[in-house]
C-alpha cells in the first residue's frame, strides 16, 4: 500500500461546508467528534487508511478529500463511538459520474450510495465480528442523487442512531426509519471509497444524541 498525504491535487479542497440545520425534530448535545479545521494529516484528525492500493488523501479545512488510484480505501475513526449517536457528514463530488461510497458504524450496520444503481441502501452486517467487511441490504431508495439532495454535487447526510431505531436523512429528506433489536450501539466508524473516486468530506461531526422524531 501507498499512501500519499499531497498538499495540491487535481481538484483541490477549498470549501469548508456551511453549519446546515439539522432535520426537523432530531436534537444533539454533546459533540464527540468532528475535524480539526487545523488539522493536516490523518493522525491530526484521528483517522487512519484501511487500504490497498494507491490512494491520495488531502486533510484541509476541517476535511478530507480522498482520489482512489485502485482499490477500495477504508478510512477508519482511531476511536470506537457508542451510545446513542448522531453522525453528520458534508459531501462534495460530481454527480455525473459513477461514485460509490459506504459508511458504517457500530461495526453492524451501514448507509451506501452507489451512482451506478442510482440508489441509497440501508446495511446491516451478516457477520458483526469487528472485521468482517459483508453487508445485507435491508432498506433502499431508488433515484438519481438530485432525487434527494437540494444540491446533488454537495449534500448532507444524517444518521441518527438508537437502541430501538436509526434514521437517516439526505439533506431535509429522510431516507430511512428501520427498527433495531438487540444491536450494540459501540464499535468502529469507517468510510469506504470505490475504485477510482475523486470525492471530498467536508465536514464530519458526531455527536450524542438527545432526541429524535
Amino acid at each position: 500500500m501507498r499512501l500519499h498525504l499531497l498538499s495540491l491535487l487535481a481538484v483541490p479542497l477549498t470549501l469548508q461546508a456551511a453549519d446546515p440545520q439539522l432535520p426537523p425534530g432530531v436534537e444533539v448535545g454533546e459533540k464527540i467528534y468532528s475535524i480539526d479545521p487545523s488539522a493536516t494529516s490523518l493522525d491530526e484528525a484521528n483517522l487512519k487508511v484501511l487500504s490497498k492500493g494507491e490512494t491520495d488523501i488531502q486533510v484541509q479545512n476541517g476535511g478530507i478529500r480522498i482520489t482512489s488510484l485502485e482499490e477500495n480505501p477504508f478510512l477508519e475513526l482511531r476511536e470506537e463511538i457508542s451510545g446513542e449517536t448522531v453522525i453528520r457528514l458534508a459531501i462534495q463530488f460530481d454527480p455525473t459520474t459513477n461514485h460509490f461510497f459506504r459508511l458504517s458504524f457500530f461495526d453492524v450496520l451501514g448507509l451506501e450510495y452507489n451512482s451506478q444503481f442510482k440508489r441509497f441502501a440501508l446495511l446491516e452486517k451478516t457477520d458483526r465480528k469487528p472485521y468482517a467487511y459483508e453487508f445485507n441490504t435491508v432498506q433502499q431508495k431508488q433515484g438519481a442523487l438530485d432525487t434527494f439532495a437540494v444540491n446533488p454535487g454537495e449534500f448532507v447526510l444524517t444518521i441518527a442512531v438508537t437502541q430501538a431505531k436509526v434514521m437517516v436523512w439526505c439533506d431535509d429528506l429522510q431516507l430511512f426509519s428501520f427498527p433495531l433489536e438487540n444491536v450494540d450501539l459501540s464499535g468502529l466508524f469507517r468510510i469506504r471509497s470505490g475504485w477510482h473516486s475523486n470525492w471530498a468530506i467536508t465536514s464530519l461531526e458526531i455527536f450524542k444524541l438527545k432526541s429524535i422524531p
